[in-house]
């Protein structure tokens, strides 16, 4: 019987597809027939075949997904998410080190949705890459987090405050250090911010940056030798923005506040 329900899932793109319209929504055949630009001849098959198994309801002409089928076709769209996002830049995956990801959100690591994979420019190699600089001027609130300070990050924090009308920071205490002693102007700048709150991280959090915007995730990782590339992801997806808030929460909560708006 396991043996069955594994086939029925998986060895027919048709059922496949048609399990997933119907988790929009009970369907007539004919909106079926359309939405998939397949026969009646080639529908009814698959969904006698889903009837079967219990996956699917409904008589004659039109259909839905049993609780069985809504529960099934949930966790089908989790594994078949994390395929794409993987499968899109196998290299990429194989090659870093997800040990910053906790496990809870590396199970969701499909809800990245479509991304780019920035990769680096050689002859611009010490500066952001130019699809985030140009984005992130337009956000209105942007958060970050941050295990090391960026040769012209104190140009874009600039760029950050006078644009936007809310800026939060999260950084290990080492690299605080390093800014207040090598760019004592933007320190003294976020410190003076009414817009921006400072919080510093109490644990290694082994990502080079994260960056959680209205707009988009932007974030980095490093690869199994510890080491930073300049090989970024970028999404616009609402589902990885919602994902990129979850990872800034999760080191929040091992976050200590050293300068919040209400200060001001």
């Amino acid at each position: 019987m396991q043996q069955e329900l594994t086939g029925t899932l998986w060895f027919s793109e048709k059922r496949i597809k048609i399990l997933f319209l119907l988790a929009e929504g009970s369907q007539d055949i004919e909106h079926i027939k359309k939405s998939l630009n397949l026969s009646t001849r080639e529908i009814m098959p698959q969904i006698k075949k889903l009837k079967k198994d219990f996956l699917v309801a409904g008589e004659k002409e039109r259909f839905e997904l049993s609780a069985i089928g809504e529960l099934l076709v949930d966790n089908m769209r989790l594994f078949l998410d994390t395929i794409m996002v993987i499968d899109e830049n196998r290299d990429f995956w194989d090659t870093r080190d997800l040990k910053g990801i906790p496990g809870h959100l590396l199970e969701r690591i499909g809800e990245l949705g479509h991304y780019y994979l920035i990769e680096p420019d050689l002859h611009n190699i010490y500066n952001y890459p130019k699809e985030f600089r140009e984005n992130i001027v337009k956000c209105k609130k942007v958060t970050m987090l941050k295990s090391y300070i960026h040769p012209t990050y104190p140009s874009l924090c600039t760029q950050i405050i006078e644009n936007s009308d809310e800026y939060s920071l999260f950084i290990l205490p080492e690299a605080f250090q390093r800014m207040e002693k090598d760019f004592s102007e933007i320190t003294d700048k976020l410190l003076s911010s009414a817009k921006s709150n400072i919080y510093l991280i109490k644990d290694n959090i082994n990502i080079p940056i994260i960056c959680v915007t209205e707009k988009f995730l932007y974030f980095s990782l490093f690869n199994k030798d510890g080491r930073y590339e300049h090989r970024d992801i970028l999404s616009f997806d609402q589902s990885a923005v919602s994902w990129g808030k979850e990872l800034i929460e999760y080191y929040g909560k091992r976050s200590m506040a050293i300068k919040l708006l209400a200060d001001n």
